[in-house]
């Protein structure tokens, strides 16, 4: 069986609009506490990077300054003070568009933001 290899296509830093796709839970690593984190992704529904997948990692923790408590105040279009005491269900987010900025750490590109479109 022959393999084709194909260094990967990762999206370049920068906004974008992107379909939110999902959250999944998955364990965090051990070197780092273990417990659980989550993967966010997000698919770019526009321009040359039409149809790549980008996502990010968070860990459980939702505060103001956590990647998971600015993610959710984002979408859902408020400032994090504005959402306490909420409980937020990221299904409700599943399929909207937002514009999101994506960074470049390391070698993997990763979603730092995300807000809804402008109307």
């Amino acid at each position: 069986m022959k393999f084709k290899v194909e260094k990967p296509k990762r999206v370049p830093a920068g906004r974008y609009e992107a379909e939110f796709v999902s959250m999944e839970e998955r364990p965090g690593n051990p070197e780092y506490g273990g417990g659980v984190c989550y993967l966010w992704t997000w698919l770019v529904t526009d321009g040359p990077w039409k149809a790549q997948t980008v996502t990010t990692l968070s860990s459980s923790t939702v505060s103001p300054k956590s990647k998971a408590g600015l993610l959710l105040a984002g979408m859902a279009g408020a400032s994090f003070d504005d959402l306490d005491g909420d409980e937020i269900d990221t299904d409700n987010f599943v399929g909207n568009v937002y514009q999101i900025v994506v960074e470049q750490k390391g070698e993997w590109p990763v979603v730092t933001s995300a807000q809804p479109l402008d109307d």
